[in-house]
């Protein structure tokens, strides 16, 4: 029998980047996970398949769990070289401001960190509500849009929280990004990895890591 998943495979998991849409890097790492258990298939969006067949006769039972994670993208860049960005999830103002993200691009990842209007240049009331995602931007330490562009960053680039992977004081609590949705991934692996063991199989039991 496989070993329940290591801590080293959820810390993989959880530190690859896959916002909606750029899910290759974690996609490699289920890939990992899921190597020699049965054969592996995508569908066209980029979901990864593992199929334990079972009898032809049998039911068959799917163990689904999601790849992608909450990000960004790349709306617009400014004449200053601030760049605009839109949410790719659900995110509460309150923990943006000066998180530190990583622009994926074609040439690699440029480093930033999102930077909003300051608190002294806010009005009373602007003080008392959230502000939005769109009144927000990342600063790469740029001061205009020529260099932005000699980084290689476009229109539409994903974006991602820059990830740390931190053991807490108290044993087995660990914090990091996406891990509500890697530790399903994680259980989704570990399962497959204990079914395969089974020399009589009644059941066809198909692993999705899903996207979209």
């Amino acid at each position: 029998m496989r070993d329940r998943p290591s801590k080293d495979l959820l810390r993989r998991l959880a530190l690859a980047a896959g916002p909606p849409g750029a899910e290759d890097e974690v996609r490699g790492v289920v890939h990992d996970a899921l190597a020699g258990l049965g054969p592996i298939e995508h569908d066209r969006l980029g979901s990864v398949v593992c199929t334990l067949a079972g009898p032809a006769d049998g039911p068959r039972v799917m163990l689904g769990a999601h790849l992608d994670e909450v990000g960004f993208l790349v709306q617009s860049v400014g004449k200053d070289g601030e760049i605009a960005i839109q949410a790719l999830g659900g995110w509460w103002g309150h923990v943006l401001p000066a998180q530190r993200v990583e622009i994926l691009t074609r040439g690699g990842v440029v480093p930033g960190v999102i930077g909003s209007k300051p608190p002294h240049f806010l009005r009373p009331d602007e003080r008392e509500r959230v502000q939005a995602v769109e009144a927000m931007y990342v600063d790469v330490g740029a001061t205009s849009r020529e260099d932005v562009e000699r980084l290689a960053v476009e229109v539409g680039d994903p974006i991602v929280p820059r990830a740390e992977w931190c053991e807490m004081a108290v044993p087995g609590v660990v914090s990091c990004k996406a891990l509500d949705n890697r530790i399903g991934v994680g259980l989704m692996c570990d399962a497959l990895g204990e079914l395969a063991n089974d020399p009589s199989p009644t059941t066809t039991v198909v692993g999705v890591a899903t996207v979209q």
